[in-house]
């Protein structure tokens, strides 16, 4: 049987590329996941891996869609042989780990992805870091200063409307629920 694997890394991100991919390779059956690569323990690649049988065929878009640690990915190719399991992917057709030749292409491919995983995490905290460095705590600024905050726990104490409060500090119910009335 031709199974499929299909996941993207955030939960508004789209399937659909994958899903047409994996249903025109003819797959029979197709599992999904929105999670990140760098876990394994995803339901959609649990009940996937729990499914694959001896002399299935696992399809996916990119071998990175199953997971992006190379030790990992490479103790999965291991047992995938021993359970008589081929991997092939669509957008690197290169990757056929029936051949000796396909395998060691996957294993270039993964060792890249997960220098890539490593690269952006570090990349990320040199941002993070240089941006506290400037006096950035990171994520968006605060709507209220410190100074609006007391001015509308006075205009509160002096028993003003929640929608007057709201109007006059030009903030949104949630804001104020969430930054005054706590």
């Amino acid at each position: 049987m031709k199974i499929g694997y299909a996941r993207v890394s955030a939960i508004h991100q789209n399937l659909e590329r994958q899903l047409d991919a994996l249903h025109t390779a003819g797959c029979d059956r197709t599992f999904t996941d929105k999670s990140t690569g760098a876990d394994m323990d995803r339901p959609g690649w649990q009940q996937c891996w729990d499914y694959l049988r001896d002399g299935d065929e696992l399809i996916v878009w990119s071998c990175d869609r199953i997971g992006r640690n190379f030790d990992e990915m490479l103790q999965i190719i291991s047992q995938m042989k021993e359970r008589g399991i081929k991997l092939k992917s669509i957008s690197e057709p290169m990757i056929d780990t029936s051949s000796h030749t396909g395998e060691l292409i996957f294993r270039i491919i993964m060792a890249v992805a997960d220098w890539q995983r490593s690269y952006i995490l570090e990349q990320a905290a040199e941002g993070r870091a240089a941006a506290k460095a400037r006096g950035r705590s990171g994520g968006r600024p605060r709507k209220l200063t410190v100074e609006q905050i007391e001015s509308a726990e006075t205009l509160r104490q002096a028993n003003k409307k929640v929608n007057h409060i709201c109007k006059s500090m030009d903030i949104s119910r949630s804001t104020y629920y969430r930054r005054i009335h706590n």
